[in-house]
């Protein structure tokens, strides 16, 4: 498995709900309502497929995902945020998992198996909430759908997975290297 992204903003610490993969970047692959699927609130997240990883098996609903995206199954799926789990079961879409994280803010997370939650639980931002599967009802490749709610409304979460605010484990721990080594440099050219 490879690294994940986070940030912060104000105190809070978010994460990219799916790391990389052998330095493959995941990516949105389906959007909140999309036009072609307007009536989709959430996020589908898979990675670009490659070459080496096959054409797609079987039918599929949304044939365009599956020339185009690709997901294993049992990539781990992470918290988003910190918080505590409402929900971990499984319904007719396969394992689901929703936590609230305070302040009017919840993420859901669907089409999982092998869940790692609990109800009631306190969750770590980054922490597996569950590894990734396909919807056993439908025909759709596996990929993670992700939702966010504010205050009981499905909001689109495409701004809370930007990448482009975000900074991976390896990013961080090179700044932090640096900044130590800039450090210890300091002191002993004094």
């Amino acid at each position: 498995m490879g690294f994940f992204y986070f940030y912060y903003r104000g105190n809070h610490m978010y994460v990219f709900p799916v790391p990389t993969l052998n330095g493959r970047i995941p990516v949105v692959s389906s959007r909140f309502r999309s036009e072609d699927r307007p009536d989709h609130i959430g996020a589908d997240i898979m990675y670009k497929r490659l070459p080496e990883d096959g054409g797609p098996q079987g039918e599929n609903k949304f044939p365009q995902y599956a020339r185009r995206y690709y997901m294993p199954f049992g990539i781990p799926a992470l918290a988003f945020a910190s918080g505590v789990v409402q929900d971990a079961k499984y319904i007719g879409t396969g394992g689901y998992v929703r936590i609230d994280h305070g302040g009017g803010l919840e993420s859901q997370y669907m089409h999982l198996e092998n869940l790692k939650m609990q109800k009631g639980q306190q969750v770590k931002a980054g922490q597996v909430v569950g590894l990734i599967s396909n919807n056993p009802i439908d025909t759709d490749p596996n990929h993670l759908h992700f939702q966010i709610k504010k205050n009981g409304i499905a909001v689109d979460p495409q701004p809370y997975l930007d990448k482009s605010t975000y900074t991976s484990v390896a990013g961080a721990f090179v700044i932090v290297l640096l900044a130590g080594l800039a450090l210890y440099l300091s002191r002993i050219l004094k």
